[in-house]
């Protein structure tokens, strides 16, 4: 069994336990993050500014329109790809943290089979995800459209809103039966996705608690930390208006959006990033290590 609340509180925990060895993951981390950056800015910067600054009349024309929507294509193709390679490099590291200790690598960094398994089950899970949504809203619409019909519009919106709820309910309760599928997979080194199903049975509404515990406790994490960096930003920079620019930054180019103030920022950030990750990617390998624990694989845990 686990405890939701030493689950919830899991990311603090592994982050005092590991804090010499996180110190290593600021550079590397911080490194992964402005690199995203950098290609979102050469490859769809330009393109998102024109489109705000001046957002085209594209009328009926189907191919105006799709040239106008052309750079939030590009920013997707660039920002995907490389979310993925992030956080497959970051899942994976916590899991090797939490249930390999002893294969340390690089601060648990590595790139290699774990990662990309990790990537896999990314993928399969957004669009698992993606198929309910896109199943739940026809279904929303169906049931809205024969509702009008029969009963009128104030209950067919009604019976929409309640729909919506369900649906939403319907994501909530996926999401946290197959929350486990990134440590399983990596702990089996297989892909499991559905594995988690079976093994979150009749442990949903702690888990649910120790996750939105964590969520909260992060949120509360993430204002501190960053008030203080902008109070920093503010008193370097001389005033309000030097963190107005980090706000909104130019991305025309990387000249325009790495100003002084905006660069200070971003390397400041990369301080307590890690940690602040801690907390919310922590819980569920704690939860799968404490439903597992003896009876998971002898590879599993040190």
């Amino acid at each position: 069994m686990f405890s939701a609340t030493d689950a919830a509180f899991s990311g603090f925990r592994e982050g005092r336990e590991n804090f010499r060895t996180l110190l290593i993951w600021i550079p590397i981390l911080g490194v992964l993050s402005l690199a995203m950056v950098v290609l979102m800015i050469v490859f769809a910067g330009p393109g998102l500014v024109a489109l705000q600054t001046q957002p085209p009349a594209t009328g009926s024309d189907p191919k105006a329109a799709l040239e106008a929507l052309k750079p939030i294509g590009i920013l997707y193709a660039v920002i995907i790809p490389c979310g993925l390679l992030f956080y497959g490099i970051l899942y994976a590291a916590v899991n090797r943290m939490m249930l390999r200790p002893s294969d340390r690598k690089l601060a648990w960094i590595a790139f290699g089979a774990d990662e990309l398994r990790q990537i896999a089950v990314m993928i399969l899970l957004g669009l698992l995800f993606f198929l309910v949504y896109l199943v739940g809203a026809v279904a929303v619409g169906v049931l809205a459209a024969v509702s009008a019909a029969a009963w009128g519009t104030g209950v067919a919106t009604l019976i929409g809103i309640v729909a919506g709820c369900v649906l939403l309910a319907l994501f909530v309760m996926m999401a946290v039966r197959l929350s486990l599928a990134s440590a399983q997979t990596f702990a089996t080194g297989r892909i499991n996705i559905f594995g988690s199903w079976k093994l979150t049975k009749g442990h949903v509404w702690p888990m649910l608690g120790a996750y939105l515990l964590a969520f909260i406790l992060a949120i509360i994490a993430y204002i501190a930390v960053y008030a203080i960096l902008l109070l920093v930003v503010i008193v370097v920079g001389g005033g309000f208006g030097a963190a107005s620019g980090i706000f909104s930054p130019d991305m025309t180019s990387l000249q325009t959006y790495f100003t002084p103030m905006v660069l200070v920022y971003q390397l400041l950030a990369m301080i307590p990033a890690p940690f602040l990750m801690l907390i919310m990617l922590c819980p569920a390998p704690s939860i799968y290590r404490g439903l597992v624990g003896a009876s998971g694989p002898a590879s599993t845990f040190d």
